[in-house]
């Protein structure tokens, strides 16, 4: 299960995505497995909704703006195998991919 809310991504009143993945394993309790903030830029990004797949993978749909974009909606998502971390650095999101909003190719 995976669910998230936005948050202060940087203490400075910029709006980011807080994902969580929920597990449970028999006679256990619900725990989350892994999560994080998805933040990768200078954007605000909110009004998350994530989904995971049969196979684990998990994808994120967001509101996104600035003062240099349009109000548009986003996407990024996680492969299974892919690292817990994730940061700005465009190309290395840390087992996250993502399409940038401005048309840019995956590079």
């Amino acid at each position: 299960m995976v669910l998230t809310h936005s948050v202060d991504a940087n203490g400075a009143d910029k709006a980011g995505v807080r994902w969580y993945e929920l597990r449970k394993y028999p006679a256990q309790p619900w725990a989350v497995y892994q999560g994080g903030t998805f933040s990768p830029d200078a954007h605000h990004r909110w009004m998350g909704s994530a989904a995971v797949d049969q196979n684990g993978n998990i994808g994120l749909v967001y509101s996104i703006s600035s003062s240099t974009m349009y109000p548009s909606v986003g996407y990024t998502g996680r492969l299974v195998g892919g690292s817990s971390r994730h940061h700005a650095d465009r190309g290395d999101c840390g087992g996250w991919w993502w399409v940038p909003e401005r048309g840019e190719p995956l590079g």
